[in-house]
């Protein structure tokens, strides 16, 4: 149950117990695999776990608590001087330009893992400060014939959504291809439903509106 430090190259089969476990820089951390697979061309990506099966190829985080909080997954991003950061300081990251991370989706298209075929990514969305980090969240997938994901949908730091677009409304949705209709459709007996509203002043109170409904249109102002 001591702390083990490692360097080069160290097999374990079977239970092994430490009390930390630290893998040295340059050395990697291999789990059901003997040697790294290179991802997106990238060569020599330290953690890396690998299964041909159900079991051996899923990962589980989980938290036992008698409290309302949950397991995390965190993505940790400092700004840097020169080449490279110092790991343990701080330093402030940089404008909107700076990327927080990603999930990336990478099949093996029967040559290599370089393809992309969705991506999550988390950009700083503005000017940090001190206890000032404004954010936001692009959605990609790849079209047909293509390699590399294409931005569908950004949320802001302002929790404006564009789709196809940069927004600038709460929800703003663009596209020159003959499939940017927008289609509601139910399945109850009335049929699907397209409102339109504009409250007054009076919370919860609506003044105009326009109903859409079995194709027809309705001004309401209830």
């Amino acid at each position: 149950s001591d702390t083990a430090h490692l360097s080069g190259t160290q097999t374990f089969t079977g239970a092994k117990t430490f009390a930390d476990l630290i893998v040295g820089d340059g050395s990697g951390f291999l789990l059901g695999y003997g040697s790294q697979v290179a991802v997106e061309a990238v060569s020599g990506i330290q953690w890396q776990m690998h299964g041909t099966g159900n079991d051996d190829s899923r990962m589980v985080i989980g938290r036992w608590s008698a409290d309302q909080n949950g397991p995390r997954f965190q993505f940790v991003k400092s700004g840097k001087t020169g080449a490279g950061g110092t790991i343990g300081t701080n330093a402030i990251v940089k404008d909107a330009t700076t990327h927080l991370g990603a999930i990336t989706w990478n099949p093996d298209d029967g040559t290599d893992l370089a393809s992309t075929a969705a991506r999550i990514d988390a950009y700083i969305d503005g000017t940090p400060g001190a206890n000032d980090t404004p954010g936001r969240l692009t959605f990609q997938t790849t079209a047909d014939g293509a390699n590399s994901a294409t931005e569908r949908m950004r949320i802001t730091n302002s929790g404006l959504v564009g789709i196809g677009t940069t927004p600038d409304h709460l929800l703003s949705l663009a596209n020159s291809a003959a499939t940017s209709q927008i289609e509601l459709r139910g399945g109850g007996v009335a049929g699907g439903g397209f409102f339109l509203s504009n409250y007054g002043n009076q919370s919860g109170v609506m003044s105009t509106g326009v109903r859409v409904n079995a194709g027809n249109w309705t001004a309401d102002t209830t």
